[in-house]
């Protein structure tokens, strides 16, 4: 047995956000443009990508359109370059396992 540290559980405890761990993170051009200076980023510290694919690992009391364990993608979403994310639900599309 193995004690995993999951600090953000306390985030989730309320509303309809989900914790995602992204695996795939898309590479959008609006993203060079941000790395260039050409577009000002909203506001520091920044994380760019505006889109990205993963696992549902964690969802909030309220949350009814996924499940832990489903894949989904969002996009649209500043600050998509992480290994995990807390998300809105309303702001996501499930990818069918088929």
């Amino acid at each position: 047995m193995s004690f995993v540290s999951r600090p953000w559980m306390f985030l989730i405890r309320s509303g309809t956000r989900f914790w995602c761990e992204n695996t795939v993170i898309g590479l959008n051009f609006v993203d060079i443009y941000y790395r260039r200076g050409t577009l000002p980023v909203p506001e520091f510290p920044a994380i760019i990508g505006d889109e990205a694919s993963g696992v549902v690992e964690a969802v909030g009391p309220n949350v009814t359109l996924v499940k832990v364990g489903d894949r989904v993608a969002y996009a649209d979403a500043f600050g998509a370059y992480t290994t995990v994310r807390l998300y809105p639900e309303d702001r996501l599309t499930v990818i069918p396992m088929e």
